[in-house]
């Protein structure tokens, strides 16, 4: 039933909304991000984290560089606190999903 998933997901956001910097991980951005990101705004962070990663800067940095205005701050916070490993999963995970067209509220999801 689809609407057990979204009752699922809404608690989830609503959890990672009241949660600390320090208690955050990478499933509870990536389930916050999943339910109110665009495509766009996910490919957007995509980008921001692997430049981080490649740049060895903070996600903050590349944000500032290139702009984009987009991605909310709260889950650039987030995403800084990750340890590297956490982080690169976390941009794995967002492009499976974005691969696999199964991302919420996506103007247009690959198919596989």
């Amino acid at each position: 039933m689809p609407w057990i998933s979204s009752i699922r997901l809404a608690n989830s956001i609503e959890r990672v909304d009241e949660m600390n910097v320090t208690e955050i991980n990478r499933l509870d951005i990536l389930a916050h991000i999943m339910g109110s990101f665009n495509r766009a705004q996910n490919t957007g962070l995509n980008c921001l984290i692997f430049l981080a990663l490649r740049e060895q800067t903070t996600i903050a940095y590349q944000k500032k560089e290139w702009g984009f205005e987009d991605i909310p701050q709260q889950i650039i916070v987030w995403c800084d606190s990750l340890e590297e490993n956490d982080l690169i999963e976390l941009g794995a995970d967002i492009a499976a999903k974005l691969t696999r067209g199964t991302c919420h509220r996506f103007q247009r999801c690959a198919k596989s």
